[in-house]
């Protein structure tokens, strides 16, 4: 499930794993690879949510409440858009 352009989470039989694309100038990033993603992984989706949440909102250097309320709504909207989405191609599938 892509949440936005920076995010995305996937799942195995064990794990939910949450996937931060990573800069082309990350030193970690394979000069030769597309794109490169750094790895979270977490027992529910549940977990899985909040850690995005809580990166985004560190990521504001909490500076105020007004960008950290931003910040939430944002990430809220990308998860919304992406579970909605998530939902109709479930939903064209199981029409088939």
């Amino acid at each position: 499930m892509v949440i936005n352009s920076e995010w995305k989470i996937e799942s195995d039989d064990l794990n939910v794993i949450v996937m931060r694309k990573k800069s082309k100038n990350d030193p970690r990033s394979k000069a030769d690879a597309p794109d490169s993603y750094e790895n979270h992984y977490f027992a529910t989706i549940a977990g899985a949510l909040i850690f995005i949440l809580e990166r985004e909102i560190r990521g504001t250097g909490l500076k105020d409440l007004k960008t950290v309320a931003k910040k939430i709504e944002a990430i809220e909207a990308d998860i919304n858009r992406a579970v909605k989405k998530l939902t109709a191609t479930s939903a064209n599938v199981l029409d088939r």
